[in-house]
């Protein structure tokens, strides 16, 4: 890899928050850089298209190695790599660290739903290092909570995952194996159809290690019995359960690879999935969807005691959320019915965490300048007992907002944008969403959430689908709709926020794909990506208005001077109808003219007089209740 001559002095200022590497203004501050092209001295420190004078973002491409796990400043562009997909998977994280004893060097995919694999940025990306090999560890694609027949979308989805790392490896000249646990043999004849796919097949195995997995129908579901006393199987119950580890599942994956296909399976003790499961049902309650359970079985009389042993694995869970939920809002009446749907987001949410118990997260709820004389919101709501200690209300005086109006010269009467910094800013989770107390989510969502399934540099958006003024759906009617896959759509008292047919995941590295794919629309309503990713990007712009923030947040992305990448995830919300207040919220004005200056320049000089160190008010403490 030839550097730009300006990475001499990156490398030097080095940030632990890699995304802090890739942003223009750690760039702009950063000494005396020196351009490739010196005469165009508006962006010195960057090559430049001659036709719309716009940064070169594709010479900057390679950065977005750090989404699959490297740091392109120090990478070893002359090594061999193995590209792991579904690396957050038990028998991911067991090929990892074969890998690792083996010095090979490789790249992740946790989620093998994140990214089209045809895409052609994509392939430029992974073209930077050299990958010999591709490993599909896992495909992550069941609705676990669904009653649904939902076997066409995995099927279709399947289809175009294999498609496209087939694809993919023909670009690359790379050798493909696929990694077949017994879930996986609806893919036989897809797999069949591909002959340069190597298919190595693997029981189930035991793992304590990995309880976000689950695929890891055991560990998975044990760990949810020990926190919900419930659980869910959707596997067959005759399948069996290996007592291997994963250090030698890992080993005999990559002896099979590099040494010789005849290679067998270490011995080891097999107990089935049905046997494990009717010593769990003493433990907790368990839905089982397979059509086989309710045969005669004639149980077994002792299990051995590896397997004993393991179901007295008691799980600890992380002290620090996975995800923190952002949401704003003040009790005033400002926004009419606010209060009844608030609480029916944290009824949801309630709702979901029982169904979903691993999955970790806290509530931040940023109280904004409630008038004194009024309850705070942290006495208007009945929390749900699962949501005990994890809901934290930030109580924000009106004082700030008196000042924030005087500094900014507007009569607003609600920062939404800052309000929501102000919650980013004090969150702990490793990931934050910033959404709104108006919607509703799926299982499918918060299951994403429990598999720990995100990754550190992407944002993360979602479908909106609206209730109609007049729809009599409650909200027991909408948990099982949004819950059915593909059911939104034929319902005529719900309708799309937005376009459905839009890209699932788009890599914006030009001006062009920020004008054409970045679907500004119900941007507000989801917005999720890794806390060092909003820390380095700085929030959202602190504009004096609130309307179109959101969509200007798409373009203020572009700072990250290769660009970024955006996921849509598959889980759709769906937001409570109600009518919008005559209060005075004012607009960003020429929102998109805004966005382009971001994807042109990497900034916007008419809202940089806006931009602080302190945003989100980050040199103030506020008083926290956490309930």
């Amino acid at each position: 890899m030839k550097f730009d001559s300006s990475y001499k002095y990156i490398k030097e200022k080095e940030s632990n928050n890699t995304w802090i590497n890739m942003l223009s203004t750690f760039r702009n501050t950063n000494g005396n850089i020196i351009s490739r092209i010196k005469k165009f001295i508006d962006l010195p420190q960057y090559a430049i298209n001659k036709t719309n004078m716009c940064i070169r973002r594709d010479y900057y491409l390679f950065e977005f190695l750090r989404i699959f796990g490297i740091n392109p400043l120090r990478a070893d562009y002359y090594a061999k790599y193995t590209l792991v997909v579904g690396s957050q998977s038990s028998i991911g994280q067991a090929v990892i660290s074969e890998l690792k004893e083996r010095n090979i060097h490789y790249l992740t995919v946790n989620n093998s739903a994140l990214l089209d694999f045809t895409d052609k940025t994509l392939k430029t990306v992974l073209d930077f290092v050299q990958i010999n090999s591709i490993i599909i560890c896992d495909t992550t694609n069941s609705y676990r909570h669904s009653d649904h027949n939902v076997s066409k979308y995995i099927n279709k989805y399947d289809t175009k995952l294999i498609k496209g790392i087939v694809s993919l490896a023909q670009n690359l000249n790379a050798n493909i194996t696929f990694i077949k646990l017994p879930y996986a043999n609806h893919l036989t004849n897809l797999l069949s159809q591909h002959k340069n796919i190597k298919v190595i097949e693997i029981p189930y195995f035991i793992d304590k290690e990995i309880y976000f997995d689950p695929r890891n129908v055991f560990i998975h579901s044990i760990s949810e019995c020990n926190i919900e006393h419930h659980t869910t199987i959707d596997l067959d119950v005759d399948s069996n359960i290996s007592s291997l580890t994963s250090n030698e599942i890992g080993k005999y994956i990559l002896d099979k690879i590099q040494l010789s296909d005849n290679i067998q399976l270490p011995e080891s003790e097999f107990i089935t999935i049905r046997d494990l499961l009717e010593v769990l049902k003493s433990k907790c309650s368990i839905l089982i969807h397979s059509d086989s359970y309710q045969r005669n079985h004639k149980p077994i009389q002792e299990i051995p005691k590896v397997f004993a042993d393991f179901l007295n694995y008691t799980l600890e869970i992380p002290q620090d959320p996975y995800l923190s939920i952002v949401v704003v809002g003040r009790h005033d009446g400002f926004s009419k019915g606010f209060e009844n749907r608030a609480q029916n987001f944290l009824d949801v949410i309630g709702n979901l965490s029982h169904h979903a118990p691993l999955a970790s997260f806290e509530i931040v709820f940023v109280d904004y300048a409630t008038p004194i004389e009024r309850k705070p919101l942290c006495k208007v709501f009945k929390i749900p007992k699962i949501l005990m200690n994890r809901t934290r209300f930030i109580s924000v005086p009106q004082e700030y907002h008196y000042n924030l109006t005087e500094k900014l010269h507007t009569k607003s009467s609600f920062f939404e944008y800052i309000a929501k910094n102000i919650g980013i800013r004090r969150s702990k989770g490793q990931f934050i969403l910033t959404t709104n107390p108006d919607n509703f989510y799926s299982v499918d969502f918060f299951e994403s959430i429990a598999r720990r399934e995100l990754n550190d540099g992407i944002l993360y958006r979602s479908h909106r689908w609206s209730l109609n003024e007049n729809s009599s759906l409650t909200k027991s009617d909408i948990f099982d709709v949004i819950n059915r896959p593909g059911q939104l759509k034929k319902r005529q008292d719900v309708r799309a926020r937005c376009p459905t047919d839009i890209s699932k995941t788009v890599w914006f590295a030009d001006k062009e794909s920020i004008e054409k794919e970045s679907f500004p629309c119900g941007a507000g309503d989801f917005l999720m990506m890794s806390r060092d990713m909003w820390f380095a990007i700085g929030g959202f712009d602190e504009y004096p208005g609130n309307m179109n923030v959101d969509a200007l947040f798409l373009g203020r992305m572009m700072k990250f001077v290769p660009g970024y990448v955006r996921n849509l995830m598959r889980a759709p919300i769906v937001h409570q109808y109600h009518v919008r207040q005559n209060i005075f919220r004012p607009l960003v004005s020429e929102h998109k003219k805004k966005m382009s200056d971001y994807a042109c320049s990497a900034m916007c000089k008419e809202i940089q007089k806006y931009e602080t160190d302190s945003w989100g008010i980050g040199d103030a403490v506020f008083n926290e209740t956490i309930i």
